[in-house]
């Protein structure tokens, strides 16, 4: 029995070794980071732990204001997360049925149309086009629908892939039909607040503007473009600045984009993941269940919300991107080590993408050496 005590301290020894060692890789790339112009949030929670939290930079130039556990800042896509729980909310209500046709909920709208599903909204394969319009214009429900029935599809409904903000849109109107109440506020009330994110969402939130980071973009001029010199970064506002001057409907965002959010919030949606909660256990399978590939060289598969990669070590894992008007966020689940990762920036055009990469393949490395110990 010595053999099998001394093999298992070796291998604990080799462990804590590989862990120190990740751990040094982690305050270099940290190091670097913070050296470069990147500005932002990098945020890692594997279970009840934090084990990576860095801010950099400043989310307000001109206010000196860093980037901090409360900074708020537009998660673009991501919404879409909160779009389809709500639909499965419903669902698990009896209200209404992922097979369900959009013939069911809207009236006069073309033949071609009318056998889409719930499902293949979800999934961006009813063949919609992106965007109905501009991001922000100012839209009502009425005029969106009568703007997209209007528009012929790319493709027949169920056979390929195009990420839609059109199809969440009529998703929303349809959460709206069945509730009977306004979409963000059913969401807030059945999925975001049960699940304990108090600072995420869109018109409902009574914010503190001093927490809304700025958003930058990088727009070479003609000079710069001959001399390939690096433009200066060119503040485009906060995440409000559309609504704040100009209220009213924007159908082309709602349900797809839009909402804000912070670390802290992305945090709480991690557990709500991690411990089933808002939802049933069937409908988080389902969230994360391959539903579709993209059609790509890579063909990545598609969830609902969600899409799915593989790692460097090929361990399977679902992530999702949001960015906007200078802005990106990104979260990474790893559910087989239990490990969320939550980045954002308010400067895409500034964002380190290798360093970037690399700080999370080691935060993964770290999690998975912890996990032997």
């Amino acid at each position: 029995m010595n053999w099998l005590y001394s093999f298992a301290i070796m291998v604990l020894f080799c462990a804590e070794s590989l862990a120190i060692s990740a751990d040094q890789t982690l305050h270099r790339l940290n190091r670097d980071i913070a050296a470069s112009t990147f500005s932002g949030v990098v945020y890692a929670v594997n279970g009840d732990e934090v084990v990576f939290n860095a801010s950099y930079g400043l989310a307000n130039t001109e206010t000196k204001m860093a980037f901090n556990a409360q900074t708020v800042l537009d998660i673009g896509s991501i919404t879409k997360q909160f779009t389809v729980a709500a639909v499965l909310k419903l669902a698990e209500q009896n209200k209404l049925s992922l097979k369900d046709s959009l013939a069911k909920y809207f009236v006069n709208i073309p033949i071609e149309m009318q056998t889409i599903t719930l499902h293949q909204l979800m999934t961006h394969s009813a063949g919609f086009a992106y965007n109905a319009g501009p991001v922000y214009e100012l839209i009502n429900k009425h005029d969106f629908r009568k703007r997209v029935f209007n528009t012929p599809l790319l493709f027949k409904p169920g056979s390929q892939y195009a990420h839609s903000n059109v199809g969440f849109g009529l998703l929303t109107q349809i959460i709206e039909k069945v509730s009977g109440q306004g979409y963000e506020q059913f969401i807030h009330s059945n999925i975001l607040l049960p699940a304990g994110l108090k600072e995420t969402g869109y018109r409902l939130i009574s914010r503190e503007e001093t927490n809304l980071a700025v958003h930058y973009e990088k727009k070479p001029n003609v000079f710069e473009r001959i001399f390939s010199m690096t433009p200066k970064r060119d503040a485009i506002g906060h995440s409000l600045v559309h609504f704040y001057e100009s209220l009213g409907q924007r159908w082309n965002i709602e349900g797809s984009t839009g909402y804000l959010s912070t670390v802290q919030d992305m945090s709480a949606w991690y557990q709500a993941i991690r411990n089933k909660k808002v939802l049933t256990k069937q409908s988080w399978d389902l969230i994360f269940t391959e539903h579709v590939g993209n059609g790509s060289v890579t063909n990545t598969q598609h969830g609902y919300g969600w899409s799915m990669g593989e790692t460097k070590d090929g361990r399977s894992y679902f992530y999702h991107q949001g960015r906007y008007r200078g802005t990106l966020s990104i979260i990474n689940y790893y559910p087989d080590i239990d490990l969320f990762v939550f980045i954002m920036t308010n400067c895409r055009d500034d964002y380190p993408y290798e360093m970037i990469e690399k700080l999370t393949y080691t935060i993964q490395k770290k999690t998975l050496q912890l996990s032997t110990l």
